[in-house]
């Protein structure tokens, strides 16, 4: 009942409102409490007038009942109140920083999204203006130059009428152009010596309509666009050649950086409504997405380490653009005190396209056929209905239960060709369809009659069915395969909590999930017709279970300290059940030619454990101090079962620690401190002829400075910063330290 869309159009935030009353008459009446509607919708004597509504906040006591029933019966006074008038408010803030960066400038930006050199302006500016009757006015945003980040948002606002909200947004994403290394053959690391950012961006525009009793409106339009280039992890190789071998590469490594460019655009539709009525509330959310993305890609393949040269190159250019319609509907009451119920039904469909056109040049080694698509269709449908209820009519005891049931149709077609020159040598078609059907059911239990103690479990199942077919006809690979997956997910988990004392809590959880899944190859011929001999179709099951455990502990031994203990155990298993089948396998010492038979059948393809710990403190031994210190610990193991040379295991642990400081000086002046260190040594275990690969780092950042009141309405900021970033296993390529200065200036008006 506040100034923003008043329940029934009656407001409580001002004394004339609140006499006058709403659409259903005056309901406060001075010196007669016994008459005033008020005193009869608190104490719920009338049904569907009752207040607060049921399920939406607690009831008035007897005690507060009888406290409103004397102010009304005393003349409903209201302490003075003012002449209304505008209210407005304004504040900036410029702000200047200077970076100097030693060492590998590219890295620095990407860890910290920020620009070497000079960059500044104004960090936020901020102006509303409320008029007496409720109308708002507001506009804020922020420019910041040479880091390319500006944002403009604006709200015009009426109570009981309507809304304009629109604004724009973009930023710069900065990324490194640095490879990887092999220490043992000293190849690498290498780089594009080039720039990699992306500009990100939105703009957008929404109408509101909120006029009393009928449904909340709201239409709007939104832009969003992505453009620039980022770096890739589809490395190229880097190596040696051998002469002898008629120019073909030796000893290759893939550790040659390569890059990608995106020139992304998406314009959305909005429609939105809310409309509350006896209870019920309705919500229906539609989106219409339109999606285009087009770029060239050049994809560098070998890097030719004893000339210095790129030999191989891919170049890529793809389009692909599709529309998006989804509406959601959904449906919520509380129907008494103690039952909630709710329902939803999702809908979405794509139509998609795409284009591929792809060359692979090799500068020593001669021209070589290219890929590509004239056209790639994609269709998919999906509905989602869901059902939710939360019950309590026990003392003590909650359940929440929920039903969902998905299906989903997708269709792919694809008219591709492989080329000499631009004449199709070998054209082939492509489909592949998919049919899902997941349906889940959730509960959930809560118990809280013990004193001080919660304890809960949760329960989820879920059973999806997918059907997929795929072909491929002409072409020099054909083939028809028709698989069926079954899935059943179970995944439960069970805990406490508990606060015997208020200085002290302990809470405490397990959870456990299974997942299984069948596979059924009902066809997989190739060439002719002829049966396939593998992969993937030999694989008939996959299973992942998982186990964790959670412990916290709160204590709060004295008022200015609180400390917070964390551990969790994350266990996983990966179990792989596959058909008999034989490969071969080439000695290049003997020159020999081995066949090997494996019996298939189900074995235990791998695990992984995680150990996790953290500590956070809060201090505040002093009025004038404040800390709070925050350190963590992940220790984590995934390793294949056996362990052997080409899948190798990976282990070892990641830390950080983080500090915060204030300290107040004097009325005017506070100091401020901040420190961050992070250091990695999770690597993969060594075997002789193999690329060694892990994450292997030490970071630290630390910010101090001053803020200093100069009146009350200005306040100003000075900072310095240092940061520095090591990673031995680039031999120093990668390393960076780094200077910064903050300053900023704040002016409320």
């Amino acid at each position: 009942h506040g100034p923003e869309k008043p329940k029934g159009r009656f407001r409580l935030d001002n004394s004339a409102d609140a006499l006058k009353g709403g659409e259903n008459g005056a309901a406060i009446l001075p010196g007669d409490s016994a008459r005033s509607p008020l005193i009869h919708y608190v104490a719920y004597l009338v049904e569907d007038m009752e207040m607060p509504p049921p399920g939406k906040a607690e009831r008035l006591t007897p005690e507060q009942i009888g406290l409103l029933r004397a102010w009304i019966d005393q003349g409903a006074k209201w302490p003075l109140e003012g002449p209304r008038t505008n209210i407005t408010s304004f504040s900036v803030t410029p702000s200047l920083r200077f970076i100097e960066v030693s060492g590998n400038e590219r890295l620095f930006r990407d860890h910290y999204g920020m620009n070497e050199g000079f960059a500044g302006g104004i960090e936020r500016f901020f102006y509303e203006e409320k008029l007496p009757s409720g109308e708002r006015i507001q506009a804020e945003g922020r420019i910041i130059g040479n880091g390319d980040d500006y944002a403009f948002r604006l709200l015009l606002e009426k109570p009981e009428f309507g809304f304009v909200r629109a604004g724009f947004q973009q930023y710069r994403e900065y990324y490194h152009d640095i490879g990887g290394v092999d220490q043992f053959s000293q190849l690498g690391p290498y780089s594009l010596n080039r720039d990699l950012d992306l500009d990100v961006g939105k703009a957008w525009i929404d109408f509101g309509l909120t006029l009393p009793d009928l449904p909340r409106l709201t239409l709007g339009y939104e832009y969003q666009f992505r453009d620039g280039e980022k770096n890739s992890l589809a490395f190229g190789d880097a190596g040696s050649v051998d002469p002898g071998m008629a120019g073909s590469a030796v000893d290759t490594r893939k550790i040659f950086p390569t890059s990608k460019p995106i020139e992304e655009e998406v314009h959305i539709l909005k429609f939105d409504l809310l409309h509350e009525h006896r209870g019920y509330t309705f919500e229906n959310n539609f989106r219409g997405e339109f999606y285009d993305n087009r770029s060239d890609r050049f994809h560098p393949i070998y890097f030719n380490t004893s000339s210095g040269t790129l030999e191989k190159y891919l170049f890529n250019q793809q389009q692909y653009d599709h529309f998006q319609g989804a509406n959601t509907l959904m449906v919520q009451k509380q129907v008494v005190d103690w039952l909630f119920l709710s329902g939803g039904y999702f809908f979405s469909r794509l139509d998609g396209s795409a284009a591929v056109n792809m060359s692979s040049v090799g500068i020593t080694v001669g021209d070589e056929p290219f890929w590509f698509s004239r056209s790639i269709l994609l269709e998919q449908d999906s509905h989602v209905f869901n059902a939710n209820a939360k019950l309590g009519p026990w003392d003590g005891f909650t359940v929440n239960a929920g039903l969902q049931n998905q299906w989903q149709r997708q269709k792919g077609f694809g008219d591709v060709d492989i080329a000499e020159g631009l004449t199709p040598t070998d054209p082939a078609l492509l489909h592949s369809d998919i049919d899902k059907r997941v349906f889940e059911e959730t509960v959930g239990l809560r118990y809280t009659k013990i004193p001080a103690t919660v304890i809960f479990a949760d329960a989820r199942l879920q059973q999806e069915s997918i059907g997929q077919y795929e072909d491929e006809i002409g072409g020099h690979h054909e083939f028809t395969r028709d698989t069926d997956a079954d899935t059943h997910l179970q995944d439960y988990k069970t805990g406490f909590t508990i606060s015997p004392w208020t200085k002290a809590s302990f809470s405490a959880s397990y959870r456990h999930r299974l997942r299984e899944t069948e596979f059924a190859n009902a066809l997989d011929l190739s060439f002719g017709g002829s049966a396939n001999p593998g992969y993937p179709a030999f694989i008939r099951s996959r299973d992942t279970i998982t186990d964790e455990i959670e412990l916290r502990l709160v204590l709060r031994p004295v008022r200015w300290l609180k400390t917070t203990l964390n551990y969790q155990l994350a266990s996983n298993e990966y179990r792989t059940g596959t058909d008999p089948f034989d490969t071969f396998v080439f000695d290049p010492n003997s020159g020999i030619v081995s066949q090997i038979f494996f019996p298939g059948g189900a074995i235990l393809t791998g695990n992984s454990d995680a150990h996790i710990y953290s500590l956070n403190t809060t201090w505040t031994p002093w009025r004038r101090l404040y800390l709070n210190t925050t350190v963590s610990l992940q220790d984590t193991r995934i390793n294949s079962t056996p362990d052997t040379a080409s899948v190798v295991a990976y282990e070892g642990y990641v830390w950080t620690a983080m500090v915060a400081g204030t300290y107040i000086l004097n009325q005017k002046t506070d100091l401020i401190l901040s420190y961050l260190y992070s250091k990695a040594d999770y690597e993969q275990e060594q075997h002789a002829d193999r690329l060694p690969l892990g994450i292997v780092f030490e970071r630290q950042g630390i910010t101090a400075g001053l803020t200093r009141r100069f009146a009350p309405n200005i306040l100003g900021s000075l900072q310095y910063g240092f940061f520095e970033y090591n990673e031995p296993l680039f031999g120093g390529f990668r390393d960076y330290t780094a200077h910064a200065i903050f300053s900023s200036v704040t002016m409320n008006f």
